[in-house]
């Protein structure tokens, strides 16, 4: 996969998110993915990865949870996205559950939410991938 928002996951048993739209690769590829900390537990943490379609196979190799020391917080939100074609995929954390995108209520589940938007023309021609 290009990215990690084309694998779906589940962190210690959340509802899984991401694999909406897949962009495959046959390239290893170093991934990051901020999480937010509220879904992790002291002690063991299980992490599931699934295939987000039939026939679809990729691996993980060096997976590691790192906690950033000069990380801050304070941010209310943090996004990530993948585009393909005309169609927008974002993810990402908030700690806002009033989420819109395009003016479209967008679902939230314990502080992480996923969209994806079918872009027009015009709102192509706009988009900026973060």
């Amino acid at each position: 996969m290009a990215s990690h928002e084309s694998v779906s996951r589940s962190i210690n048993h959340h509802l899984s998110i991401g694999g909406e739209i897949i962009i495959p690769s046959a390239h290893w590829s170093y991934q990051k993915e901020e999480i937010s900390s509220s879904f992790l537990k002291e002690g063991i943490n299980t992490i599931l990865f699934t295939s987000p379609s039939a026939g679809i196979k990729y691996k993980i190799r060096n997976l590691k949870i790192v906690f950033e020391k000069d990380r801050r917080e304070s941010k209310d939100y943090q996004i990530s996205s993948v585009l393909s074609g005309d169609m927008l995929y974002i993810k990402g954390i908030s700690k806002n559950n009033n989420i819109k995108i395009n003016n479209a209520d967008v679902s939230w589940n314990h502080g992480e939410f996923e969209k994806v938007l079918k872009l027009t023309a015009e709102e192509k021609s706009l988009v900026i991938i973060l």
